[in-house]
């Protein structure tokens, strides 16, 4: 039988009856640590009153097999603005550092990564924003290119025509 992959989930929105043990983050199989790229895409946002924790904190997560996405004990107004699908090539870059997540986790335990993981994920996120910037900014340098030819082509068709009308009122003189 196949099992069902842990999720992480905050001690605040754990299912009823939940087993105290999970409180602590041990998983409840072997099983290696697997979520979705919406997981790897999420962090908490800084609040005005976490200043020493600048990209939020994994110290209220643990893992349940029963629920499938990453929820923090945070509202929705302080959910990641960013939380959107991720371009293909951040999130090529985010797998694979998540993979090794997964081997130092299997290896070490969470604890090792509960604290690196936060950070890793808002520089992929940032990352992520960097290159749609990048890529909004490249599009707008093409628009800009073909307009500028545009323009190029007008004068040049305007000069022809100044020119055209000078020779005909020199010769009408």
């Amino acid at each position: 039988m196949d099992e069902e992959p842990l999720k992480l989930v905050s001690k605040e929105s754990a299912p009823e009856g939940q087993p105290d043990h999970l409180k602590d983050g041990e998983p409840t199989s072997k099983a290696p640590v697997k979520c979705d790229d919406a997981v790897r895409s999420r962090i908490k946002e800084p609040t005005p009153n976490s200043q020493d924790q600048p990209f939020g904190s994994l110290n209220d997560l643990y893992l349940s097999e029963s629920v499938g996405t990453l929820e923090t004990n945070s509202d929705s107004s302080r959910a990641s603005p960013s939380s959107g699908v991720m371009s293909d090539r951040v999130q090529r870059i985010a797998s694979s550092i998540y993979a090794e997540f997964e081997a130092m986790i299997e290896a070490y335990g969470l604890p090792v990564v509960e604290r690196l993981m936060p950070l890793v994920i808002g520089v992929l996120e940032n990352l992520d924003e960097l290159y749609k910037d990048q890529s909004a900014y490249h599009e707008e340098v093409y628009q800009l290119r073909e307009q500028n030819a545009f323009m190029v082509g007008e004068l040049e068709r305007e000069k022809d025509r100044r020119k055209q009308a000078e020779l005909v009122r020199g010769l009408c003189l």
